[in-house]
């Protein structure tokens, strides 16, 4: 296991077909100009598993959009001739290594719900459950899972998060009617949990909005939480729904900010739940991840992991039930 060079690009692509046919999220692993670009644009530290004659027979890397303290450990993937060799526990402690190099407080980990493996190979490596990305990619039928239950509706993703050392506390403004739940979700990280400070009224707000049109999802990622701010961050939603046609819209707010109470409460009046903590993914600390599914969507579809796995995908089946009671 070692850093990947530019001249194993294409070795690379040819894995991911290999593995997954065409049915693998992120395109840009199925074009070896796309792995190098986002490698030389500092969004993703590539490792792979090498044989002695030189043949790349594994790889996996860590993912970091923002220049935030966590890299997300994936894009895993393992020839059908070498697995069973616990080449992904491998990969974990050479990320992990490297994230530490950077500076990281630690990693997420995001696998599939589709089927258990991989959540409990996630779990295995330390990683704890602390959200759900729901209906984030098309529905696809892995190549490697063949023989599988085949599942009609949208992938979605657990979230966890591995932390490289002690966590610090974590400062968090939240309604108090998700306050049980994200005490549990920080409780299992190992987390103090602080009561966020008073803060001075900030009326605007800072704001981006990004579509994933292969992947029909939109993002809302607030880095200033503003007390007026609801009313842009709708109009955005809205657009990203009904004009750009996504399938799936997140809100993610900055758990660090007064002004996200509000904001929650708002974005949930207007059919938005919540669906987890996403860890230093803010500037300031955590996020609050908030989602709305557009596409058909059934609970009963997914394949869980752990009692507390369990236990936060009925937490979100509940909320996002209150928020559509008719079920359309």
């Amino acid at each position: 296991i070692r850093p990947f060079r530019p001249d194993e690009a294409l070795q690379v692509a040819r894995l991911f077909w290999l593995a997954y046919g065409y049915s693998y999220k992120n395109e840009s692993f199925y074009r070896p100009e796309g792995m190098l670009d986002l490698v030389a644009r500092d969004k993703l530290v590539s490792h792979v598993a090498v044989t002695r004659d030189g043949e790349v027979v594994g790889h996996a890397g860590l993912i970091r959009p923002e220049p935030v303290p966590m890299a997300e450990l994936g894009l895993l993937i393992v020839s059908p001739a070498h697995r069973g060799r616990r080449l992904m526990e491998r990969f974990a402690e050479s990320l992990s290594a490297a994230a530490e190099d950077m500076g990281l407080f630690g990693v997420s980990v995001n696998p599939v719900t589709s089927h258990f493996v991989s959540q409990r190979q996630s779990l295995a490596i330390g990683a704890k459950a602390c959200g759900m990305e729901l209906a984030a990619c098309p529905p696809r039928v892995f190549k490697a899972m063949k023989g599988t239950d085949e599942i009609i509706q949208r992938e979605s993703y657990l979230h966890c998060f591995k932390y490289l050392a002690d966590p610090p506390p974590a400062r968090v403004h939240i309604p108090e009617h998700h306050r049980a739940m994200v005490e549990r979700i920080y409780d299992g990280l190992g987390r103090p949990l602080v009561q966020g400070a008073d803060e001075a009224e900030n009326t605007q707000g800072k704001y981006s909005v990004s579509f994933d049109r292969g992947l029909s999802k939109g993002l809302v990622r607030v880095t200033q939480a503003g007390s007026g701010q609801w009313p842009e961050i709708q109009r955005a939603a809205t657009d990203l729904l009904d004009i750009a046609g996504a399938e799936v819209v997140h809100i993610d707010l900055p758990l660090a900010q007064a002004a996200t109470v509000s904001l929650c409460e708002q974005a949930e009046s207007a059919g938005f739940v919540f669906a987890g903590v996403w860890p230093h993914a803010a500037d300031d600390g955590d996020m609050l991840r908030l989602t709305r599914v557009a596409a058909t969507f059934d609970f009963a579809k997914l394949r869980l992991h752990s009692d507390f796995v369990h236990e936060l995908a009925e937490y979100i089946a509940g909320r996002m039930a209150r928020a559509n009671p008719s079920g359309n």
